[in-house]
């Protein structure tokens, strides 16, 4: 066998002494504060272990490094991961942006097919207005034209214009105080006209819900089957003196007003109530 020897200091103030028996002899060594052990197994004890403990540390840094390359390649792939979700996300902002100029544009562009539609409403072709002729306009060119002089004047709440004589006449009442079908006459109740709007955010601020334009009723102007304020609407649109409304859902009931509100406003909860000066505005 190989043997090894290691030379080991002895805690100050111990001194060790070997003592042995061969052949029935015991035989004792000289008193010493040093100490050789010599053994088989390559070392001391303290040595063995103290390389078991290296060899731990060092599997253990080996784990550690690898652990610690692992979480900086997958940090490296979330980053990555990030960064394509952060473009995804802003190419489908631009996507959503362009959606919503598109569809705002689309809107305005029906928005104003439909408010051309409704004022429509307010033309009669073929019909002249009579009996409440404020002036008359020479070389108009057009009912736009005519509908323009209309509310330049003061008093004026309709006309009729005249395609072959191009005249515009002007009336006090919204469609004058009786009609009569004419050929080449087209005519335009512009109180009507002005107050169209298709706007549904124009309508919802100007009806004024859970309120009660109270008195200023227009006689025998008082009328029961509308199903919504906007019937009731259209009935003071096309009455002379008609400025307002209050409606009652429940009911069906429609009262025409003729002031801006009424004579007073109350607080109702089943009715509610709109101004055509509001819509005009």
């Amino acid at each position: 066998k190989q043997w090894y020897q290691r030379r080991v200091a002895i805690t100050a103030g111990i001194t060790v002494q070997l003592q042995t028996r061969f052949n029935g002899v015991f035989q004792t060594s000289s008193t010493t504060d040093q100490l050789s052990i010599t053994t088989p197994f390559g070392g001391t004890e303290v040595e063995k272990v103290e390389q078991q403990f290296d060899q731990i540390k060092q599997d253990t840094n080996t784990r550690a490094d690898r652990i610690e390359g692992e979480v900086t390649a997958e940090a490296g792939k979330l980053a990555s991961l990030r960064s394509d979700l952060d473009a995804y996300y802003r190419e489908a902002a631009a996507a959503i942006g362009q959606v919503e100029d598109i569809t705002a544009s689309n809107f305005t562009a029906q928005e104003g097919i439909l408010n051309g539609v409704v004022k429509e409403s307010c033309v009669e072709y073929g019909v002249k207005y009579y009996s409440s002729l404020l002036a008359t306009v020479q070389n108009v060119d057009s009912l736009q034209q005519c509908r323009s002089k209309c509310a330049e004047h003061g008093s004026c709440k309709g006309a009729s214009w005249s395609l072959t004589r191009r005249t515009c006449e002007l009336h006090s009442k919204r469609r004058g105080s009786y009609l009569q079908n004419v050929n080449g006459m087209i005519s335009v109740n512009n109180v009507c006209y002005e107050s169209m709007v298709s706007s549904s955010a124009k309508w919802e601020d100007c009806i004024k819900e859970n309120t009660d334009f109270n008195g200023a009723d227009i006689s025998n102007s008082q009328s029961y089957g509308f199903d919504t304020i906007y019937d009731c609407t259209a009935w003071c649109l096309n009455t002379a003196t008609c400025k307002s409304v209050t409606f009652s859902p429940s009911a069906k009931h429609c009262w025409l007003k003729n002031r801006d509100q009424g004579n007073s406003v109350n607080a109702h909860s089943a009715v509610s109530s709109l101004s055509l000066a509001c819509l005009q505005a």
